[in-house]
């Protein structure tokens, strides 16, 4: 059984902090630590370089006043970059696609790669 996590009024505080900077375009204050709970609480997404983005558990939160996760989604375990790296090499290979050079093309058009490259190292 999933366990719902619980939310202090300090947290509270801290979600509707956040609401409040990201609707007047001020820049956040809410500190990192926080804003890594706040994403563990579901509340908000973690964009990436130091971006957050409210869900609609904290438009509950902000309209209501209640945290019910009643809804949260589960979270999929995230993928390694050779993972990803790896998962691109083969939906390629699916596709046809092999890599020369840094392109990606088919086998038979790898000759015509090979052959314009080396013109292109000529000219400069």
């Amino acid at each position: 059984m999933k366990q719902i996590p619980q939310i202090t009024d300090l947290e509270k505080k801290a979600a509707l902090r956040f609401c409040e900077t990201c609707e007047d375009s001020q820049g956040y204050d809410v500190p990192k630590p926080m804003m890594k709970r706040l994403t563990e609480l579901g509340l908000v997404v973690h964009k990436g370089a130091g971006v957050y983005q409210g869900t609609s558990l904290l438009d509950r939160l902000q309209e209501t006043g209640e945290y019910n996760p009643d809804h949260l989604p589960e979270r999929k375990p995230t993928k390694t970059v050779a993972q990803r790296q790896a998962d691109l090499r083969q939906r390629r290979a699916d596709q046809g696609l092999t890599e020369i050079r840094g392109i990606y093309a088919k086998f038979e058009d790898h000759a015509k790669i090979k052959v314009f490259a080396k013109v292109i190292v000529k000219r400069y």
